[in-house]
């Protein structure tokens, strides 16, 4: 195994200059969506329509395959890592989605639970089917029934579970999301509804701190994509007539969450603020700058999609964004077949290329998924 697939869950890769890899790697991956970008013959698409909001799933599951390139693969982390941020905004889109398409008609269960079996469960289920498949024969493991069945139904809250593909909690903390949809969008009208999704994300944050520990994160997003599906025709509105000060808002919040960042970087700072912040508010403030960082991303690149410009890339690794989210981990840390360099011209290369072949296969995967999806996939 180890001469064709590499397992980096024990030995890791020790990466010669992770910083300046991770930058080449980010330069790369940017030249090409740039490459790739056109003006479209069809027009210009609002903030947050379907071609905006494809291309912004491509740009998450780009930072999330590259964060774990670093986190689990790597010897030494990156300095600067974005894939917490591109968690936090497929939940924010996945609220958005939910919101925008349900607030105009009364919830039923059964429809709702129908359509979530069918665009989360299924690609969920098959992909699980996949892994153990491969643990099996690959790396010669087997699970105890009950942690199977578990996975199955999506509860992945054990340490084991969430390892099969190293995302498995996502998952589960959107089942509990879709739950919160649920019963808050079926009892009251739209507005209210997306304002208890938002009492439930506080309220949800502090119960895990205190006494869940089950190592979710980015509470926030999913409740604000909610608000603003609720209101995004005023939101959109207001985007088009007064698109320079929405512009100053998105360069605003880039530059606090620059400055910030930054600060990190040098120890006496950050000491004083971890020394000074009570852990809580700590755990409330990274979650409100992942959101800041969504909503910074979205105006922004907002006036670029109303302009009509889209990236090929962007689109493709939107398109497949949940099936790459499901696929990736398992072929980037347990049978690795392509990251085996440490030089930053060669991890660059090799990393593209991985994330070229995995989303070709969540591609098919897609494909043969196609048949159990409604007409138009639900957001």
């Amino acid at each position: 195994m180890n001469n064709i697939l590499i397992n980096y869950e024990t030995v890791k890769l020790k990466i010669d200059s992770p910083n300046l890899t991770n930058l080449w790697i980010l330069l790369v991956f940017f030249g090409l969506v740039l490459l790739t970008t056109r003006k479209t013959h069809s027009g210009p698409d609002g903030l947050l329509s379907i071609p905006h909001t494809d291309q912004l799933k491509g740009l998450a599951i780009f930072f999330v395959v590259l964060g774990h390139l670093w986190l689990h693969v790597s010897k030494v982390n990156a300095t600067h890592l974005f894939s917490g941020d591109g968690v936090s905004l497929f939940f924010l889109l996945s609220g958005f989605g939910l919101a925008l398409s349900n607030k105009k008609r009364k919830l039923r269960f059964g429809e709702f639970c129908s359509r979530r079996i069918r665009r989360v469960m299924i690609p969920y289920w098959i992909a699980t089917i996949l892994i153990l498949c491969l643990d099996f024969f690959i790396l010669k493991r087997t699970y105890p029934a009950d942690w199977l069945a578990l996975t199955f139904c999506g509860v992945n809250v054990r340490i084991e579970l969430m390892h099969l593909d190293y995302t498995r909690w996502f998952v589960t903390f959107l089942l509990v999301w879709y739950g919160v949809f649920f019963l808050a969008f079926s009892q009251w009208k739209a507005e209210k509804a997306a304002l208890i999704t938002a009492v439930a994300a506080v309220v949800l944050l502090w119960v895990n701190f205190r006494y869940l520990h089950f190592g979710w994160y980015q509470f926030l997003p999913f409740s604000a994509g909610c608000l603003l599906g609720t209101h995004y025709e005023k939101l959109a509105a207001a985007y088009r007539h007064k698109s320079s000060i929405f512009m100053a808002m998105g360069i605003a919040l880039a530059l606090y969450l620059l400055i910030y960042r930054y600060s990190r970087s040098f120890w006496p700072v950050y000491r004083a603020v971890i020394q000074t912040v009570p852990p809580l508010s700590m755990a409330y403030l990274s979650d409100a700058n992942s959101l800041i960082f969504c909503l910074a991303l979205i105006l922004l690149s907002g006036k670029l999609v109303e302009r009509g410009y889209q990236s090929r890339v962007l689109l493709f690794l939107g398109k497949y964004s949940y099936e790459i989210f499901l696929l990736h981990g398992p072929f980037l840390i347990k049978y690795n077949p392509v990251i085996r360099d440490n030089g930053s011209a060669a991890v660059t290369f090799q990393f593209l290329v991985f994330l070229g072949l995995i989303a070709v296969l969540s591609s098919m995967m897609y494909r043969v998924n196609s048949p159990f999806y409604a007409k138009k996939p639900a957001r």
